[in-house]
C-alpha cells in the first residue's frame, strides 16, 4: 500500500474501504501500565481552526501526540499519566493540519482518551 492508497476488501460478504491496518496491538508503554500503544498505518488528515484548543500528551523523548478521542464510557476526565510524560493544553493561533501517515502511534490512557502521533506542531514543538 502506498501513501493515499486505499483497499477494498471484502468482509463478512461486504465490501469494506479499509484505510488503516493494526500493526502491534495494545502493548503497555511504562512499567505501571497506565499508557498502551498500538501501531497503526493510515493516511488520515485532521484539521483545526485557527484558536482551537489541543490536549497534548508529551512523551519524555520530547515525542508530541494530540488527543483525537475520548471514550464514553469513561470513569474519569483526567487520565492517569505516568512521571516524566506531560498533559497539556495549547491554542493554536494558525489553522492546523495534521497529518497522520503511515507510521503512526495510538496511545491510550487509563481513561481510554486516544491520543495520537507523534506530530510537528507549529509553536508547540520549537518551544
Amino acid at each position: 500500500m502506498e501513501e493515499g492508497d486505499f483497499l477494498v476488501e471484502e468482509i463478512f460478504g461486504f465490501p469494506w474501504l479499509h484505510v488503516a491496518t493494526v500493526g502491534e496491538q495494545a502493548a503497555p508503554l511504562d512499567e505501571d501500565g497506565l499508557l498502551r500503544v498500538t501501531s497503526v498505518r493510515k493516511y488520515h488528515e485532521i484539521t483545526y481552526n485557527a484558536r482551537s484548543t489541543l490536549v497534548l500528551l508529551v512523551a519524555p523523548s520530547g515525542d508530541v501526540y494530540f488527543r483525537i478521542g475520548r471514550d464514553a464510557g469513561r470513569t474519569s476526565d483526567e487520565p492517569t499519566i505516568p512521571g516524566m510524560w506531560q498533559l497539556v493544553e495549547y491554542t493554536n493561533q494558525e489553522p492546523l493540519i495534521l497529518e497522520l501517515f503511515n507510521g503512526n502511534e495510538v496511545i491510550r490512557t487509563d481513561n481510554e482518551d486516544s491520543f495520537q502521533g507523534p506530530v510537528e506542531i507549529p509553536g508547540f514543538n520549537e518551544s
